[in-house]
């Protein structure tokens, strides 16, 4: 309530709400973070860490346009970065499931 803007409680507070659970609440407090000066002396890059957790949450939840939309954010800094990769991958074969899957109800129908 004191200090609504501080990237540091909104950060922690996102955290909080993701361990609970509460996904819809943590994503709103974590993009809010990416909304607020965000100070220059932390390291590893916060933004970087709030990416991350953005791109766990939404593949957590099915939501997986945003969830490589924020793998794709990190690939471009860190086009290494293991979990993006990883989630990226793994999207990819999903997606290409599901087109498979709807080419065999075609030829069955």
């Amino acid at each position: 309530k004191i200090t609504p803007d501080s990237f540091m409680l909104l950060f922690m507070s996102a955290q909080i709400l993701r361990i609970n659970k509460n996904y819809p609440q943590a994503i709103a407090a974590f993009e809010k973070a990416l909304t607020v000066p965000i100070p220059t002396d932390l390291k590893p890059d916060p933004k970087k860490t709030v990416y991350s957790e953005l791109m766990t949450l939404y593949f957590e939840m099915k939501d997986y346009p945003n969830c490589l939309k924020y793998a794709e954010m990190i690939l471009a800094v860190q086009p290494n970065d293991r979990a993006a990769l990883s989630y990226r991958q793994q999207i990819q074969t999903l997606e290409y499931k599901k087109r498979e899957q709807e080419a065999i109800k075609k030829m069955a129908e």
